[in-house]
């Protein structure tokens, strides 16, 4: 609204208001700092306040920024600002970006701190490891750190003089008493994986800690195996035990083997062994009627029979079982006295523990002794 006059009328009229300064009366004015057509009132802490130019001064201006209000950033690259203060000015600066400072003195700026006095660093105890002086180790490139994860820098240690067991370099020469060496451990697995060529592998015990062993030869040929069987040679006349099948070709003294056509002649002593005798009174009618019994385990074997039958008639004497291939003696015999031996051949029964046994006919009757012994 454009400014309008108020007529004020001598005597009665509009009142103003007014500030009595002796005889005369001071009119009170409002400042206003509205555009033309607003009204902005100039008011005291309301941030209202009324525009100033410092054009000149003989003294020092002190600007004070309203409660929670900064300064404005002050930038003069090329002009020097001096700044004066009875207390310590407060700086605030974000971390990400910090106020620039630069310190003179007095004439020209200073680009070297020195440091004098006596530092006091507390480098820890082991009762207090955590408040020790932390140190980082580098060789001026890289940060150095103990750690086993691939690729991490590790310190370089010169290995001086060894005080324990270790490991010594290949070949090298071994002093008994003095030389390091590493005691081992094994592994008891009974499918281990194999490595592979030029791999490390641990060593394969027993179940009883046992170092598991390999026979091979120099050549690295594997012993102790169907093909490839463990050498023993005997010392002495230590009698060495032998089993299992010998295939043998046994010849007579023209070459020729022994065979059922060229039967080998042997002798039986019968030295070593007890004689057993059997003799059982013959009586009519019997079948399979036990003569010789042997030992649990054993064969018998008969060198000769002395009978006497009383009344002849059908006799049987058989191993076990009465049948042609089992007989000792058989047929119709007469009223007679007699004796039947086996020279050098023994009768021996086809397996142990068969019994010698006779079968009679109606009037067969007598006395029958065997002769032999067990094996």
């Amino acid at each position: 609204m454009p400014n309008t006059s108020v007529p004020i009328t001598a005597g009665v009229g509009t009142g103003i208001a007014v500030n009595v300064v002796g005889p005369l009366n001071y009119q009170v004015v409002k400042l206003d700092i509205g555009g033309d057509g607003s009204s902005t009132p100039v008011t005291l802490g309301s941030g209202n306040g009324l525009p100033v130019a410092v054009i000149s001064t003989t003294g020092n201006v002190t600007i004070v920024p309203a409660a929670a209000q900064q300064f404005p950033i002050v930038n003069a690259p090329s002009t020097t600002i001096s700044v004066s203060a009875s207390a310590a000015l407060p700086v605030s600066a974000p971390v990400g970006a910090p106020a620039f400072v630069r310190l003179s003195d007095g004439t020209n700026p200073i680009t070297t701190l020195p440091v004098s006095g006596t530092i006091t660093a507390n480098q820890g105890t082991p009762i207090a490891v955590s408040s020790g002086w932390p140190v980082k180790v580098t060789d001026g490139v890289d940060t150095v750190g103990i750690s086993t994860v691939s690729g991490a820098k590790a310190i370089k240690v010169d290995v001086i003089q060894s005080v324990g067991p270790g490991a010594v370099a290949d070949r090298s020469t071994f002093t008994d008493g003095s030389s390091p060496v590493t005691a081992i451990a094994g592994m008891y697995n009974t499918a281990p994986v194999n490595p592979s060529s030029g791999q490390l592998a641990g060593i394969q015990i027993t179940q009883l800690r046992g170092m598991h062993v390999n026979l091979r030869k120099n050549d690295g040929t594997e012993l102790g195996i169907s093909t490839a069987p463990v050498r023993t040679d005997p010392t002495g006349t230590t009698i060495q035990p032998v089993s299992g099948t010998v295939a043998a070709n046994v010849s007579d003294n023209t070459g020729t083997a022994y065979s059922a056509a060229n039967p080998l002649s042997v002798q039986m002593s019968g030295q070593g062994r007890t004689r057993v005798t059997n003799s059982i009174t013959i009586t009519v009618s019997q079948t399979g009627v036990a003569v010789w019994t042997p030992a649990g385990g054993k064969k018998f074997a008969i060198t000769s029979i002395e009978y006497a039958f009383s009344v002849g008639g059908t006799f049987t004497l058989f191993d076990n079982t009465n049948s042609a291939a089992n007989i000792v003696m058989d047929g119709t015999v007469p009223v007679s006295m007699g004796e039947k031996t086996f020279g050098l051949v023994p009768f021996l029964s086809a397996a142990v523990n068969n019994v010698l046994r006779y079968t009679t006919g109606t009037g067969t009757t007598g006395v029958v002794t065997v002769h032999g012994y067990e094996v």
